[in-house]
């Protein structure tokens, strides 16, 4: 049996409330899940973190004792209101402020603000978010996002990929296996894309049929105490095309130099060109239609960003993916995805699959 150990989050609410303190608001309502599972430690799905001098969790009825249990674990100082009876989590954490309210523009709705001013908020200030803060991943964190990619790579190894068997069949078996190993769950969906499929970067499984000379790019991650983990695998059917078998190399080549180029003081757009330029020089960059890669934590896709004209400048303990990928309609495509975090002086694989080259080779004649 997994008995997990909370994260940490003791100390982060200061700091978060320190980066804003100096923008006039007497308290920023927080509503984002996953700044507010950052902040606090609670994983329910409906609360509001007043983040001021004295930081206050607001939740209704169904969360109280969660919140309480959840907050205390994991050292949170936050105190936990329960919303009462008629009154709405917003108008509680409304009342609570007696002043300026800062928010995130970037996760608050126009809708939301509205009600807040109908709550008597008395004035609204738009405020920076906390992803930033987020990308610089603490040991729990990357404990947790390590055995998710561990998970992963066992799952995969655990998961045959032969002609007859759907997409679905893949995706299915690789996320059973991946809860047998001890996550939660997949850490997004599934991607199983098989033949003229794998020219569609995030192609969701359908009921084809494998078939022999098929290329089949699997992305897959799993999930560990909200943490993720993204990794993506091409592997081949019995033969396949020349051209996809040229381009695996290719992809391989590129995605070695995102690799070497992923270090503390790179930026993004660093990285990036790094990609790009193996696969010019190849001829083949027409057909990259997405960036490189990505920060992975309590969301699968969020900062730092690894694509063109990006300035977010990697540091130690982010932790990112480099995905080349190139991809036709007439031909198929191919990806190869690692997760890395970034060390003291370079980076380290978090993920492990063996990256087998789908060289074409003689069908099976039994």
């Amino acid at each position: 049996m997994n008995v997990r150990v909370p994260v940490r989050v003791a100390g982060r609410a200061s700091r978060a409330w320190e980066s804003v303190a100096g923008s006039g608001v007497a308290a920023v309502l927080v509503v984002d899940p996953l700044d507010i599972r950052w902040l606090t430690g609670f994983t329910g799905s409906a609360g509001v973190v007043v983040l001021g001098p004295l930081p206050v969790l607001v939740v209704d009825g169904r969360y109280g004792e969660q919140a309480a249990e959840e907050t205390s674990a994991s050292g949170c100082a936050a105190a936990v209101v329960v919303a009462q009876h008629g009154s709405t989590v917003d108008d509680e954490a409304v009342r609570l402020v007696g002043g300026a309210v800062g928010f995130d523009p970037a996760v608050t709705t126009v809708a939301r603000t509205a009600r807040w001013r109908a709550a008597g908020a008395r004035s609204l200030v738009e405020v920076g978010g906390f992803a930033a803060m987020r990308m610089v991943k603490e040991p729990d964190e990357l404990a947790r996002i390590e055995r998710a990619a561990a998970i992963t790579d066992r799952a995969l190894a655990l998961t045959e990929v032969r002609p007859g068997a759907t997409e679905e069949d893949v995706r299915n078996r690789l996320e059973e296996s991946m809860r047998r190993e001890g996550a939660d769950g997949p850490g997004y969906g599934t991607i199983v894309a098989s033949g003229p499929n794998s020219a569609l970067p995030h192609h969701r499984p359908t009921s084809r049929d494998i078939r022999l000379g098929d290329a089949v790019v699997i992305d897959a991650g799993a999930e560990v105490d909200g943490y993720r983990s993204d990794m993506t695998r091409t592997t081949g059917v019995g033969a396949v095309d020349p051209i996809l078998a040229s381009w695996w190399e290719i992809v391989a080549e590129a995605q070695e130099a995102g690799v070497a180029a992923v270090r503390p003081g790179a930026t993004g757009d660093d990285v990036d060109r790094a990609v790009r330029l193996v696969l010019d020089r190849h001829g083949v960059g027409e057909w990259f239609v997405h960036g490189t890669g990505h920060g992975v934590g309590l969301a699968i896709h969020e900062g730092p960003w690894l694509r063109r004209g990006s300035i977010d400048v990697l540091e130690e303990g982010m932790v990112v993916t480099v995905e080349p990928g190139l991809y036709r309609r007439d031909v198929g495509g191919v990806r190869i995805e690692d997760l890395l975090v970034v060390t003291r002086t370079a980076s380290r694989h978090l993920t492990h699959s063996p990256k087998d080259a789908p060289c074409p080779q003689s069908a099976p004649t039994t």
